[in-house]
């Protein structure tokens, strides 16, 4: 045997062992899925209203520190008021919130069919 083959069989028995603990362990020999409770099911999708009151208190702490907007790039925030899941590129998409009024969304035109299919507050 070579290195190479060693190296192969060594680096595939290595990925297995995992799925070998797996099959040992379930005495059982039931699936490992049916045994899983459903931890979602209770929970509801982000409303347009709750999209809205975040926004709200946004621009009321704007308001307390003097600021006039924010400009949100892709990420995490961007989909917490909007509903926006977008990911950064080299062509600007942002969100624009002020502190009085509408939010806005700054993006390519040929991206904006994209954007509005999963805008969730305003137009």
């Amino acid at each position: 045997m070579n290195k190479r083959d060693f190296l192969k069989f060594t680096g595939a028995s290595l990925a297995l062992t995992p799925l070998a603990g797996m099959a040992a362990g379930s005495d059982s020999g039931k699936n490992v899925t049916e045994s899983l409770s459903n931890i979602t099911g209770s929970v509801n999708p982000i409303s347009v209203a709750e999209r809205k009151a975040r926004i709200e208190k946004a621009q009321q702490l704007m308001k307390q520190h003097n600021m006039a907007a924010l400009l949100i790039e892709p990420g995490a925030a961007m989909d917490y008021f909007s509903g926006i899941q977008w990911w950064r590129s080299e062509r600007l998409t942002a969100l624009v919130i002020p502190q009085k009024g509408d939010i806005a969304v700054v993006t390519p035109f040929f991206e904006k069919p994209s954007v509005l299919e999963s805008l969730k507050v305003g137009d």
